[in-house]
């Protein structure tokens, strides 16, 4: 429901329809003709030529439409009819060589067109190699006419308006060439020779039928002195080998990506002018997947017509998008299915059929396995009821409801469904646990639910914002006018690397996000100093004001869990002052120097005078502040767990000599598998992020420029977990590699038996490694308007196994549990 079919069959009207139902036939019609002949201007018939008609039809419930054409060949005096065209406006175009092409617009009808051909400058010759023999199939294009392609005998024509012109001349295997023409003697006697260019062939083999229509190849070719740059070129296929065309002599590696097989690495080699690289047999692996066969819960009868697709748990569907999408397959009269080329890792196996319920599978793959997951049954599943309301029981309308599988790594959603306006929706669901996420404008609600086995299930899902009032004053007096912004002060977002990806093909393209916070709001600020947010979260918040013209400043405010609340946001703060030394000569240095707040939000950036003074101003006071600073040639050092308030004493940093560093990173899971797709993250000293980014198809990662410094390393995995190395020193002596083999994470589920929890807000969560720093925030599951479910339970993700301190802050209160993680699942009670 919701696709687009489109049906272009020759000769017929093309068929666009929206499924708002299932379908038992697809009618497609004849549509009108349109009779065409061509004369020149003497009124004779044009012996051959080509009349085309294009159109563009609107795809129904999308943001794009689709192009048409329908064309018919010339011959004299018998008409060209054009078939299957709409009954609306086209545009004609008709062509024929040595004249220029005509194009109109017009309403196709029964009755006979007539083009009159303005005759051009015929410009005709053979196209040939560089041992003369005619070449076939060039495609020759001219500013005034539309394309052709050489014949058998290199022969070609087409026109021009006017002389001097340029034509231009591309075929595979051979250098593309423009060759002007001045003079028209020499329009119908050109013999263009076409330099042979620089190839790469090899011939892919597998265990299997390989679809080399499909095959993708890109080419990265080095730049010197150390940069590669990536690009995909056309391809050709003959007798079972793959031919490409380089864009000239020097140093190449190639990749090879086929349907069902694992993407293929060729070995680096060099081109040198008009030669062709002979890569020789490349072997294709089947790389880890999926088969079965879907049956009718009910009957037990196989399921035809089911479409399946495998996507990535975590940020590897991040690498998935950039190569194309996932793996889709739909199965046949028998009902089994196959999925593979994947890289080992934890997947979500999503089942779709109209009649049924939407399904889905976690499946755990390992490398170069193709895991048999038997007989999957499609059923009916539950009929779910639901309603969103707020906290004061109104109905909550419009809202998306969208439920996810219970980790909540998956970042596309098994259902989703507007609230209608009562706050009312209905879906079939399969039975079983969900996480349940409620969006407006953000991230409204994030809570798990089980969905148990019966016919019907009625749900409830409660939205508890706030409508916050306010005002934002610099020493009591109100600014005027500027932005007000605020996000969760423990929003995992403000930690985690950000990724936006555009996906989708031309139809109906759209963009993903990985690591935003998802509690972010806005509201202008009025000439009184006033705002106001309808749907404000709870709990403590980042209030950050921009100023009209000005520096941005940023103030924790608590928002209270009520229907309404008013604050004042104050921005008037305190100063600290400081000086930056070398350790060695205790003389002052040029430097920069970052203050974080205890969120680890960068509060202020400055540079520090020639003697190394510098000054902050209008800071909220407070601890847990860190102060960072770097100059080049040297260590960067960090200050933690500063307190600023009135009358701080100077702060002091002494800088060691040292230059930038590399760090490289490889990711190994249990199994050797590569942690593909997983970020990794640098933390400084103070447990701040320094960088962050996925992980390449080899679980490789290279951190360069680095100011020498500790640093430590997180990593969250979906069959990992989520874990941090021990600390790292980074120097400009040489490269520092952490190549290391993550072993299994371990399963954290919360469970809270005190009253309040039942359904119960969790207002924050931290989880402190065995050396202080903070890594809760970079578990995938955890956001921050999460609620318990009905049974006080909470899934927190995946951990690497060790030692932590688990912070919880439940009803108003922090409880803190020192765990061991070990073995496959672990549950923490709360109190």
């Amino acid at each position: 429901e919701g696709a687009v079919v489109v049906v272009d069959a020759a000769s017929r009207r093309p068929l666009v329809r929206l499924l708002d139902e299932g379908l038992e036939s697809l009618v497609v019609e004849p549509g009108l003709s349109l009779p065409v002949t061509a004369r020149s201007p003497d009124g004779k018939a044009v012996a051959a030529g080509e009349a085309c008609a294009r159109w563009r039809e609107r795809l129904p419930g999308l943001r794009r439409g689709r192009d048409f054409e329908r064309c018919a060949m010339l011959a004299g005096d018998e008409p060209a009819v054009i078939a299957g065209l709409p009954a609306r406006e086209v545009e004609l175009t008709v062509q024929a060589a040595g004249f220029l092409p005509a194009t109109r617009r017009l309403v196709p009808a029964d009755k006979p067109v007539v083009a009159e051909l303005e005759p051009g400058v015929l410009l005709a010759g053979r196209v040939v190699d560089p041992g003369g023999d005619p070449i076939a199939g060039v495609v020759v294009r001219s500013s005034s006419d539309a394309e052709t392609e050489s014949a058998a005998d290199g022969t070609f024509a087409v026109a021009s308006r006017a002389l001097p012109t340029a034509i231009e001349l591309e075929r595979d295997g051979y250098r593309r060439r423009t060759v002007t023409v001045l003079k028209a003697e020499d329009a119908r006697k050109l013999v263009v020779e076409l330099e042979w260019s620089e190839q790469a062939r090899f011939t892919p083999v597998g265990d299997g039928e390989l679809e080399l229509a499909a095959a993708k190849v890109y080419v990265e070719r080095f730049r010197p002195p150390s940069t590669w740059s990536m690009s995909r070129p056309r391809t050709a296929v003959e007798d079972g080998e793959i031919r490409l065309d380089l864009p000239g002599p020097g140093r190449y590696r190639l990749s090879l990506r086929l349907p069902g097989y694992r993407d293929a690495r060729l070995p680096e080699f060099e081109v040198g002018r008009a030669e062709v690289a002979d890569l020789g047999t490349v072997e294709v692996e089947r790389g880890a997947g999926v088969e079965g066969q879907v049956v009718d819960a009910a009957s037990g009868e196989p399921l035809a017509g089911v479409h399946l697709r495998l996507t990535p748990l975590g940020t590897a569907v991040i690498d998935q998008l950039r190569r194309g999408g996932a793996p889709q397959a739909v199965t046949g009269d028998d009902g089994r299915f196959l999925l593979a080329g994947l890289e080992a890792g934890r997947y979500e196996l999503l089942l779709r059929r109209d009649g049924f319920a939407r399904a889905a599978r976690d499946v755990e793959l390992a490398a170069d396995e193709v895991e048999d997951l038997g007989t999957v049954e499609l059923g009916t599943g539950v009929r779910v009821v639901g309603r969103v309301v707020d906290r004061s029981e109104r109905p909550r309308a419009g809202v998306w409801v969208r439920f996810f599988e219970p980790s909540g790594q998956a970042l596309e959603p098994l259902q989703e469904v507007a609230a209608g306006a009562d706050g009312g929706f209905e879906l079939q669901l399969e039975a079983g646990e969900y996480l349940a996420r409620v969006y407006d404008q953000r991230l409204l609600l994030a809570q798990p639910l089980s969905i148990p086995e019966t016919d019907e299930h009625e749900i409830e899902l409660r939205v508890s914002t706030t409508r916050l009032a306010g005002v934002v004053v610099r020493r009591g007096e109100p600014v005027a006018g500027g932005l007000l912004t605020l996000v969760a002060a423990y929003d995992p977002g403000l930690r985690r690397g950000k990724v936006l990806v555009h996906t989708g093909g031309s139809i109906d393209p759209a963009t993903a996000s990985v690591g935003l916070p998802e509690s972010y709001q806005s509201a202008a600020v009025e000439a009184d100093g006033t705002f106001l947010l309808d749907d404000a979260a709870a709990g403590p918040m980042l209030a950050t004001y921009y100023p009209p013209n000005g520096r941005a400043s940023s103030r924790r405010i608590q928002v209270p869990d009520r229907d309404q609340a008013w604050v004042t946001v104050e921005l008037q703060g305190v100063e600290v002052s400081g000086r930056v030394i070398d350790r060695d000569s205790e003389l002052g240095l040029a430097a920069s120097v970052r203050l974080r707040g205890p969120s680890g939000e960068e509060v202020a950036s400055l540079r520090t005078a020639a003697d190394g003074t510098f000054v902050a101003g209008d800071l909220e006071p407070g601890e847990g502040y860190a102060v960072e600073a770097q100059a080049e040639g040297y260590a960067t050092a960090v200050l933690r767990e500063v307190t600023i308030e009135d009358g701080s004493p100077p702060l002091l940093l002494a800088l060691e000599r040292g230059g930038d560093g590399t760090l490289s990173v490889r990711l190994r899971r249990a199994d050797g598998s590569a942690a593909a797709g997983s970020f990794v993250t640098v933390l400084d000293a103070g447990g701040s992020m320094v960088r962050s980014l996925p992980a390449d198809a080899q679980g490789r990662r290279d951190f360069d420029h680095l100011p020498a410094g500790t640093y430590f390393l997180v990593w969250s995995d979906p069959v990992a977990g989520t874990g941090i190395s021990e600390p790292l020193r980074v120097s400009a002596a040489e490269p520092v590699t952490y190549d290391v083999a993550l072993p299994p994470g371990v399963g954290v589920d919360l469970r809270c038996v005190l009253e309040e929890c039942a359904g119960g807000r969790l207002e924050a969560m931290a989880v402190y490694s065995a050396d202080g720093l903070e890594i809760g925030s970079f578990l995938p599951a955890l956001s921050t308007p999460m609620r318990f479910s009905a049974d006080g339970r909470l899934a927190l993700g995946r951990l690497a196994p060790g030692r932590y301190v688990v912070r919880a802050f439940v009803a108003g209160r922090a409880v803190d549990r020192v765990v061991s993680l070990a073995g496959e699942r672990v549950t923490l009670s709360i109190p």
